[in-house]
Formats: C-alpha cells, structure tokens, sequence
C-alpha cells in the first residue's frame, strides 16, 4: 500500500508540475500577444504620423502666418514733370494736322468742304485763287484724280507696282 500511495502522490506532483507548465505557457503566450498588440499599435501610430506629416506641416505654417494679411492689389505712383506722361508738342501737332486734313475728300462731302462752303469759299483744287486748293489738289492723297494713281479708283481694282490697275 506504502507502494501506491507513493505512486499516487508521484501522480499528483507530476500533475501539479503539468499544470505550472500549462499556466506558464498559457501567461507566457498572454504576454507575447500583448506584447505584438503594443508593438502594433506603435507601427500604425507611427505610420498614421508619416500620412499626418505634410496637413501637420501646413497647420503649423499656418498657426505661424496666423494674423498676418497677405496683399491682394498693387497700387503704383508714377512721380515725374507732367510732359513726361503726355504726349509731345510734334505729336500733338501732326494729331491736329491729321484731323484737319481727314474733313477733306474730292465730292466735297468732307467736314471740312462743308465748312468752307458755309464759309463762302471751297477746297476746289482747280481754283488757283483758292488758299485751301492744296488740301485736295493731286498727289494730297485727298484726291480721286484717275491720272494721279494710274486708275480711276472709284471702279473695282488692285495696287499694282505701286499704282491702282482697274479691274
């Protein structure tokens, strides 16, 4: 009897020592889980900074910038002698030349032919007596004259050489 009650206690200690084995094991894959869950959670931390980084850099910047305006429009001041931004006497001179001579024309329906009708007098370049007679006399540019151009240019036509060709 000595004999199995020696066996038996020998089967409760082996059972006991199975059973440490067993927590052991089992705390020891507790902690590698936990473990694995922590070092997971780290990565993903860490990962989810790297995708965060560059909206993190722009609220950064602009908690800096925060308060400063930033110009819209541009206003400059040009400072100089008035005759610097006006155009010059010779411009202005040829202007006043160039709207005189635009009322003349060889029918006489010009601004200018009306005036001098009004007047008492027109721009008849066959008038010598006439002092206005050069502003539709050949060769003013002013005149339909046929000899002047080589063409008679109130007909249809091309410049050809210099000279209108009628068609």
């Amino acid at each position: 009897l000595d004999a199995a009650m020696k066996e038996a206690q020998l089967s409760n200690q082996a059972s006991a020592a199975l059973t440490g084995l067993g927590t052991a094991e089992q705390q020891a894959a507790t902690t590698g889980l936990k473990t694995g869950a922590d070092l997971g959670a780290l990565e993903q931390a860490f990962t989810q900074s790297q995708i965060n980084a560059p909206l993190t850099q722009a609220t950064n910047a602009a908690a800096l910038m925060k308060g400063y305006t930033v110009p819209t429009a541009q206003t400059q001041t040009y400072k100089g002698p008035g005759d610097a931004y006006q155009p010059s006497p010779l411009s202005q001179i040829a202007s006043l030349g160039t709207l005189l001579a635009s009322g003349f024309n060889t029918g006489g329906t010009g601004w200018g032919n009306l005036l001098l009708k009004k007047m008492g007098t027109n721009a008849d370049p066959t008038n010598a007596t006439n002092p206005f007679a050069f502003l539709n006399a050949p060769g003013s540019g002013n005149d339909t004259d046929p000899d002047s151009y080589g063409g008679d240019l109130s007909k249809p036509g091309r410049w050809e050489g210099g000279e209108w060709v009628n068609d």
